[in-house]
């Protein structure tokens, strides 16, 4: 509880969902002080904004926690994946299933021979849109947010070639089920 007898969870929390109308786009994104005086807000009584900011925080609490088990899942998986990938140099995994521990070296092949690559279409975001169109375009900085996550098409929101474009796509390039999609452009 602040000076004033407000629950500064609640407010803050408050604000979070109703200030980004307010934010002025005019060169770097500001949200001054004159107007954030300016805003309305709807309080409920003392103990309800503490009931409110009570709730919120314990699920932070959770959310923190999973974080930090779901840092620690991925930790876990990189170490086993250097285990059960080949060292550089070497075609023999360090640590194998019990049923394929004498399957020998594992065998050596060119992605080239096991993969056909796609031609990409390079359009940058002002081509694309996020509300309609008839062909969907995976940007390269949609599935290049996080290094080493797993982009699934059903789980992501994916733009639009506008509509200008879209008899220039390269009929080779569309995508199908079970495709390998990576960024083939990067800043870093």
């Amino acid at each position: 509880i602040n000076n004033d007898g407000y629950a500064n969870v609640f407010i803050a929390e408050l604000l979070n969902t109703i200030t980004r109308k307010h934010v002025s786009y005019i060169g770097n994104p500001k949200l001054m002080n004159g107007v954030m005086a300016k805003i309305k807000i709807i309080l409920p009584p003392l103990p309800e904004q503490q009931k409110i900011a009570h709730c919120l925080s314990s699920l932070d609490e959770v959310i923190g926690l999973q974080a930090k088990k779901v840092q620690a899942l991925k930790q876990h998986k990189k170490g086993l994946m250097q285990q059960l990938f080949p060292a550089e140099g070497e075609t023999t995994p360090r640590l194998r299933f019990p049923e394929f521990r004498e399957a020998g070296a594992w065998g050596v092949k060119r992605l080239g021979e096991i993969y056909r690559f796609k031609p990409t279409n390079s359009w940058s975001r002002d081509q694309l849109n996020y509300d309609s169109g008839t062909i969907k375009n995976i940007h390269y900085g949609d599935i290049h947010k996080e290094l080493n996550r797993t982009f699934r098409i059903d789980d992501e929101v994916v733009p639009y070639v506008n509509d200008t474009l879209a008899d220039s796509v390269k009929e080779d390039a569309f995508c199908e089920e079970g495709d390998i999609v990576l960024a083939d452009a990067s800043e870093d």
